[in-house]
């Protein structure tokens, strides 16, 4: 049982049955999203890897990420 089947219960037995449908509902929504949004991001990532430049920006932004990860890390040891 994972753990939002356990919230489900856990809700319906303390707010009740519309309580958990409503929930449910709602875990159901996130989930359609999460699905669609990886489809149609993927499609919209390949169509963006034919780009000459996307390689570059990917780097140069991926870049950017790492270094600013790094210099967060070192400044919470060192302060």
């Amino acid at each position: 049982m994972g753990p939002l089947i356990v919230l489900l219960l856990q809700l319906a037995l303390k707010e009740g049955q519309k309580a958990a449908w409503i929930a449910g509902a709602g875990i159901w929504t996130s989930d359609l999203m999460y699905v669609l949004l990886a489809h149609f991001g993927t499609d919209q990532l390949v169509v963006a890897n034919d780009w000459p430049g996307f390689e570059k920006l990917v780097g140069i932004v991926g870049g950017k990420i790492l270094v600013g990860v790094g210099m967060a890390l070192y400044l919470r040891r060192s302060g």
